[in-house]
């Protein structure tokens, strides 16, 4: 930086990906933020003043040229990972073998230019910044890999620009969750797509904006490298069109406070074959309408499903554990029949359904499937996530991931700067366990207030294990409130 403006243009490949050039775009609106000034971007062409040149060997050939003559070194950097290297004054390379990677390594540039700026470290994009004066670069020589390779979100509505900062890969609650089974399940996700008049309870208009407000939300995810998985309860209430049309689909009612009526719901009867193919053609058709899903996030959990007590069924016993996985598999099934390649994240799995002792479901799903499991008794505030040895194993040995849900939970509150030392420690007894190459990630944790501090530092844990919160809680601290604020968290941290 010189007298506040950046000195340096930034460059990127002639056969950029999209996601790289997305990453000089970032580097580029943050910076201007920072001065007033934004960076020019140029292709990849002879460049005669100080430059940034993000991209790959692949898409930029003065990266490959590095390369070959062993100044960027990518051999032993997993999927995500990236170089960062300063040469002289004249070039600093952001190398990857990805495009994720690059995003990646332009995050890590802004980082350590607001560290540069701040004398925080780490530096969090969140923290304000304006830049005057003069700022030079030390020689940066920095390799980075992602700790976790499924750093994922739960929460609906997140802005992908600061997942993308954040180095969250994965968005797992789209479309609708309202966390009732009611309106957020597979019996009223028709208006997901076009036809199925006779189940729709919406009229076309109002759908065909939800279709395109979801599309539009799926394809700016994607723009910043975060994969998006549509939610559903397994099975959740039907719609009161199916009630009204379709009764020959439910079972008998059930008495439940919080359905729809407010006194009982009818069920999806699993154990009929309409209902079964129903679903099938309903989840094929949604795969075939968001070309921009990376998977589906299936959930079955307590009330929330919505069980069938008929004879067949029998609730959640052993006849009803049953039905709902032939269904499950059913589903999966018919997805991947549209997609192949389709994902799968399950939620609830072996809690109250799902039922699975003798593992023979989970050897069935497909390979890289990622079961989502609370922490402890529900999400409560505790240094030991109680992840059964026996899962850890079952799930390494099918080709899973297990993904930990450390977000606060229902009426469950993060304690700020007490949350994130129980975690760090719950996540370092997890990581010694028999099977822990079976661990995904660890969703984000902190929603309201100050628990958003918490959500920074799990999301950079997943990035770094070895990321501290006093150091963490220091910067974002420090740097809005002062020196003396920040020693707070300091004095208090495990």
């Amino acid at each position: 930086m010189r007298e506040g403006r950046p000195a340096f243009v930034l460059v990127v490949g002639p056969s950029a990906d999209p996601l790289e050039r997305r990453a000089a775009e970032l580097c580029a609106e943050l910076i201007e933020g920072w001065t007033g000034f934004s960076p020019e971007i140029r292709t990849d062409l002879s460049v005669p003043e100080p430059a940034v040149l993000l991209g790959t060997p692949t898409s930029a050939p003065s990266l490959e040229e590095a390369l070959r003559a062993g100044t960027i070194r990518l051999a032993g950097l997993p999927d995500e990972g990236y170089h960062l290297k300063r040469i002289d004054e004249r070039r600093v390379y952001v190398a990857a073998n990805d495009p994720a990677g690059v995003l990646y390594g332009a995050v890590e540039l802004i980082e350590r230019i607001g560290s540069l700026a701040t004398g925080w470290e780490p530096f969090d994009p969140d923290i304000p910044l304006r830049l005057t004066g003069d700022l030079d670069a030390p020689d940066w020589d920095l390799r980075s890999a992602p700790a976790y390779p499924v750093r994922m979100t739960i929460e609906s509505g997140e802005d992908p620009r600061w997942l993308a900062l954040h180095r969250v890969n994965v968005s797992g609650a789209e479309g609708v969750w309202v966390g009732t089974g009611i309106d957020d399940g597979l019996g009223t996700a028709f208006r997901y797509v076009d036809g199925f008049e006779s189940y729709q309870d919406l009229p076309e208009p109002e759908r065909r904006l939800f279709r395109g407000q979801l599309r539009s939300r799926l394809q700016a995810l994607r723009a910043y490298g975060v994969a998006p998985f549509l939610f559903f309860y397994v099975t959740g209430e039907p719609t009161r069109a199916i009630e009204r049309n379709h009764p020959e689909l439910l079972g008998p009612p059930v008495e439940y406070a919080a359905a729809r009526n407010g006194a009982f719901y009818r069920p999806f009867c699993w154990s009929r074959p309409e209902v079964v193919r129903l679903f099938q053609e309903l989840v094929a058709q949604i795969v075939r309408t968001y070309p921009e899903l990376e998977g589906l996030h299936l959930r079955a959990w307590g009330f929330e499903t919505r069980a069938c007590y008929c004879s067949e069924c029998g609730g959640n016993g052993p006849e009803g554990q049953e039905a709902l996985w032939r269904l499950t598999h059913a589903i999966i099934e018919a997805a991947r029949s549209v997609r192949p390649e389709l994902r799968f994240i399950l939620s609830g799995y072996d809690r109250s359904w799902w039922k699975d002792p003798d593992r023979r479901h989970l050897r069935r799903l497909p390979p890289g499937t990622i079961l989502l499991r609370k922490w402890g008794a529900d999400g409560e505030p505790t240094p030991d996530p109680m992840i059964p040895t026996d899962l850890l194993q079952a799930v390494e040995a099918a080709s899973h991931r297990l993904v930990i849900l450390s977000h606060e939970a229902e009426e469950v509150q993060p304690l700020w700067m007490v949350e994130a030392p129980l975690f760090r420690e719950g996540v370092r007894r997890a990581e010694a366990l028999p099977g822990a190459s079976a661990i995904g990630g660890w969703t984000l944790q902190g929603e309201v207030g100050f628990g958003r501090f918490d959500r920074n530092y799990s999301a950079r844990r997943n990035w770094d294990a070895g990321a501290a919160p006093e150091r963490v809680f220091g910067a974002l601290v420090g740097a809005r409130y002062g020196e003396a604020a920040a020693r707070y968290p300091r004095r208090g941290a495990v």
